[in-house]
């Protein structure tokens, strides 16, 4: 919990029981009687899709979170399971650069459904479905065979997902999210001053007209 009242959540990486552990751990702060969250994306790379699904449905009780959809694959759309759904307490997300894959389904998501303001820089693009062919000799090769879209139809891997509130933080670094030869910094601790973008997050819950945005039901 810092300023304001705000709950905190950050989260690295959103491999398999990730979203089950924001779960434990955002309902934990819930209890304290906190008046707004800020989920922090930033740099949240990689990860599995049911995933970012799962995690956007915390915040979301109805609607679309996303589809995926190629050529030669059925559009399979994901949907809010509103016995999953956590809070209604107001939200907003933090996501830059180096948000990818799982976490800009998520972020696609609550932006589509306005569920809260999206504060940084617009996100990598990495919103493809890959399949794995095995070959005759042993090989195997990885294929991208669908796309992923936010709810309104926007194709992530083309686009990425832009933010409702632009901020750039101080000496901001950009990176490559799929290079495995680069190590990615975690984001600064919540307590640093000069993290520009946590600042205008805790600023639009404060008062949401900062974001032009109503505040949550």
């Amino acid at each position: 919990v810092i300023e304001n009242n705000v709950a905190y959540v950050r989260i690295p990486y959103l491999s398999a029981g990730k979203a089950a552990e924001t779960r434990k751990q955002l309902d934990a702060l819930i209890k304290k009687n906190v008046t707004g969250i800020v989920l922090d994306l930033r740099a949240t790379a990689g990860g599995e899709e049911q995933e970012g699904v799962q995690l956007a449905n915390l915040f979301l009780d109805s609607g679309t979170l996303g589809y995926v959809q190629g050529q030669k694959i059925e559009k399979r759309t994901f949907s809010a399971n509103p016995k999953e759904a956590l809070t209604k307490l107001p939200v907003v997300t933090l996501v830059n650069q180096g948000t990818a894959g799982a976490a800009e389904i998520a972020a696609g998501a609550l932006l589509d459904s306005k569920r809260g303001a999206l504060v940084g820089t617009k996100t990598f693009g990495s919103g493809s479905f890959q399949k794995l062919i095995m070959m005759d000799d042993g090989a195997a090769l990885l294929l991208s065979v669908g796309k992923y879209y936010t709810p309104s139809g926007v194709e992530i891997q083309a686009n990425g997902v832009k933010p409702t509130v632009e901020s750039l933080q101080a000496n901001e670094e950009t990176f490559n999210p799929d290079d495995e030869t680069e190590v990615v910094q975690p984001t600064k601790p919540v307590a640093t001053d000069d993290d520009k973008q946590l600042k205008k997050a805790i600023e639009i819950l404060r008062d949401p007209s900062k974001a032009n945005l109503k505040p949550a039901a």
